[in-house]
């Protein structure tokens, strides 16, 4: 064979070794973003899985607690995880380690079973502070801070914090306490209760055990504080005062409508222009540099404004809160 000859046949050889090589690069970038596309597709799936299973999480914990005679039912609880394929939450999960994984209690939530894009359950985590009263003795309310549960679609999880899930349990809670407030002016002549002092120790005190621990105090003569609970116990739901509901809101009420007025009553009261007799503010779970319980508005309240319902003066003209800001503002009736 002549040299020539061997030349153009090497280089036969290598056109058609990097033609393969190139046919294989082509397959294994399409092999890979067929990949990266299937990879996407199921991140898809399992994000929208997941925020439908948040929702109706969300949903039935901000509803629960209407049953006066079941004790174990408040808003701020998460269901238990299933534990067979009925979907029922089992009711009865256990504190071993603070957590308790399950699948999600689809049949409890009024769903229909729902699965990932591999047709897997979905895979649900609570944590002891958002259990059942029977489970947590603990008081449920708005200093109930930290992770609330872990919802997991094709391996995908995402963490549900109380921040998330406490601003829609505080509309139900703020309907709640507007509604013990017209019961008890039906019975005291159309005014209102006075307010519990913001620093009163009984007010202060961790509720480890709701079925025991003292009422926080309406004080005679003040019209800016913290919502009463003693004044207020026979008139609302039972979870809202076994789980001190009301020691962690704001209240501020006006001298014309107050159970005993004194001088230091504001006259009145608006919120963005608006009169009201009362004003109620929810302050969301903790933000960064808050500690709770606490004497000071700051540790509640995000903004000054807001902060001067504990210490209303002769007039208080409240604003929506600002953006930096989970407070709920109310005014009543």
């Amino acid at each position: 064979m002549s040299t020539a000859h061997h030349h153009k046949t090497a280089g036969y050889a290598m056109l058609l070794l990097v033609a393969l090589l190139a046919v294989g690069a082509q397959i294994l970038l399409l092999s890979l973003i067929d990949i990266g596309e299937r990879t996407n597709e199921r991140r898809t799936t399992a994000a929208n899985t997941i925020a439908e299973a948040r929702q109706a999480l969300i949903g039935w914990s901000a509803t629960h607690g209407d049953l006066a005679a079941d004790i174990d039912r408040r808003p701020g609880n998460l269901p238990c995880p299933a534990r067979d394929s009925d979907g029922n939450d089992d009711g009865n999960c256990s504190t071993a380690g603070g957590t308790s994984t399950g699948t999600l209690p689809w049949h409890s939530l009024a769903m229909v079973e729902t699965r990932d894009a591999n047709s897997g359950k979905l895979v649900h985590t609570i944590m002891d502070s958002f259990r059942r009263a029977n489970l947590k003795r603990a008081a449920t309310n708005s200093d109930t801070d930290g992770t609330a549960m872990i919802i997991s679609a094709d391996s995908y999880p995402l963490a549900v914090r109380s921040r998330e899930l406490m601003p829609i349990v505080e509309l139900r809670v703020l309907g709640e306490a507007q509604r013990a407030l017209a019961a008890y002016a039906v019975n005291h002549g159309g005014r209102y209760p006075n307010a519990a002092a913001p620093a009163d120790a009984t007010c202060l005190e961790n509720v480890g055990n709701i079925q025991a621990h003292a009422l926080c105090p309406s004080r005679a003569g003040l019209c800016g504080g913290r919502l009463p609970e003693d004044d207020l116990a026979p008139y609302a739901a039972r979870w809202f005062t076994d789980n001190a509901w009301a020691r962690v809101m704001s209240y501020a009420v006006t001298a014309g409508k107050v159970a005993v007025a004194d001088a230091g009553c504001p006259t009145r009261i608006a919120v963005t222009g608006r009169q009201y007799d009362y004003v109620l503010v929810t302050p969301g779970p903790p933000l960064t540099g808050q500690r709770r319980p606490s004497g000071a508005a700051a540790d509640y309240l995000e903004d000054a404004v807001t902060q001067s319902v504990w210490n209303p003066g002769s007039s208080l003209n409240l604003v929506a809160p600002g953006a930096g800001s989970n407070d709920h503002v109310r005014g009543g009736p």
